[in-house]
């Protein structure tokens, strides 16, 4: 911890405490996977949390703002990639290999259709993907999450739970 506080392994405990660094764990809090100072896993420390790619592919753009308004309100940092069709997003998913892909299932005009896209970011087993549609029918539904789409979110949607759901699919 390079800033002062009272965590085990900063300097002001080890002259206050006698302590030698990491000694214990008392100060320390878990983040994910991760110990790490608690002023840190609370959000305040000198470390910063692992930026996020999120690609959001959906042709209407008032659904991309929205998207991209609701994590840009998380606490969580995220870097932010747009695509209207497929075909542009599996060229920045290449580039990017997103954390997270929020994909609408009907992209009109793209030769990539909204399963195919789907199952060719599912190869990539550090990207989650999460349907976001109102046209998906059940069996379309079912198709993409039998080839690795974790979840499936029906259009119109709540931004409050939109923001719990996202805050969830970031954390890990």
């Amino acid at each position: 911890c390079k800033r002062i506080c009272r965590c085990p392994h900063s300097p002001a405990a080890d002259a206050s405490q006698g302590e030698g660094p990491r000694s214990s764990t008392r100060g320390l809090a878990w983040r994910g996977r991760k110990l790490m100072c608690a002023g840190v896993a609370g959000g305040e420390g000198a470390a910063k949390a692992r930026e996020r790619a999120v690609l959001i592919v959906d042709d209407d753009h008032a659904t991309r703002l929205l998207l991209k308004a609701t994590i840009e309100g998380l606490s969580i940092p995220c870097r932010i990639l747009e695509a209207a069709d497929g075909d542009t997003a599996l060229e920045l998913a290449g580039r990017t290999r997103p954390d997270l892909a929020l994909i609408d299932i009907v992209l009109p005009g793209s030769s990539a259709s909204g399963v195919l896209l789907c199952e060719r970011l599912c190869r990539d087993s550090r990207t989650k993907v999460v349907v976001v549609s109102g046209q998906a029918n059940e069996s379309i539904v079912q198709a993409a999450l039998s080839v690795g789409a974790v979840a499936y979110v029906r259009k119109p949607f709540s931004v409050d739970d939109m923001r719990v759901k996202l805050a969830a699919w970031l954390s890990d």
